[in-house]
């Protein structure tokens, strides 16, 4: 199997893995264990997103809050892909909900009816919000509208450049790329978080921005 990856986000004290297939645009998400668990950061190191990785696969390993897992071993670097081969090219979603609804959790009820637990979408316009946490580490939060509801997602995205301890508060991202996840644990009080994995930041590419795919459930 030969994945474009998209996604390098934090998960717990590892990574989540995940990108197109290049053989069809399917997700693919990369765990270590039928339970979904994450990958070992120091893949960072040699990896990087667009990079072309291949692997075996050992076993496919949905679970209803991942539906794209996938045990692989043997994994290396095997090429690169552009933005513009990806979103112009391979396509990104334009589905009328990120998901079920316009929350920014799914309900354990709804888990069984999605489709899918990854989307790449395209955002106009988004805030940031940050916080500190309980051990004063700075987390950001993206405001946004996608076909008319509002999300408010946590940023997982570890190349992400603002994180600092600065308030961030309000600051502006215009014309985004954004992948968002569903959590990879069921939580106690029984939902999935949602989360933006990754932002590519399409300012001044208009090329690009002219020629995105759309693909999906259509938006009208």
């Amino acid at each position: 199997m030969r994945i474009c990856v998209l996604t390098m986000s934090s998960k717990g004290d590892g990574i989540c893995l995940s990108g197109y297939d290049i053989e069809n645009g399917n997700w693919i998400r990369l765990v270590s264990n039928e339970e979904g668990d994450a990958l070992p950061r120091n893949l960072m190191d040699t990896i990087k997103i667009l990079d072309v990785i291949e692997c075996d696969v050992v076993k496919y390993v949905p679970i209803r809050w991942c539906r794209e897992n996938v045990i692989a071993k043997n994994i290396k670097v095997v090429g690169r892909k552009t933005e513009y081969e990806i979103f112009c090219e391979y396509g990104i979603d334009n589905d009328d909900l990120l998901f079920d609804d316009g929350k920014y959790y799914v309900d354990e009820k709804n888990l069984l009816e999605l489709k899918k637990t990854l989307m790449i979408i395209n955002v106009k316009d988004a805030s940031i919000e940050t916080k500190l946490d309980s051990q004063e580490e700075c987390i950001q939060y993206m405001n946004f509208k996608y076909h008319g509801r509002d999300y408010h997602l946590k940023i997982t995205d570890l190349t992400f450049p603002f994180t600092s301890h600065d308030d961030l508060t309000g600051k502006k991202l215009e014309n985004i790329i954004v992948v968002c996840s569903v959590q990879g644990k069921l939580k106690p009080n029984s939902h999935c978080y949602k989360f933006a994995c990754q932002i590519f930041d399409l300012k001044n590419k208009v090329e690009l921005i002219n020629n995105i795919k759309y693909k999906g459930e259509t938006y009208e």
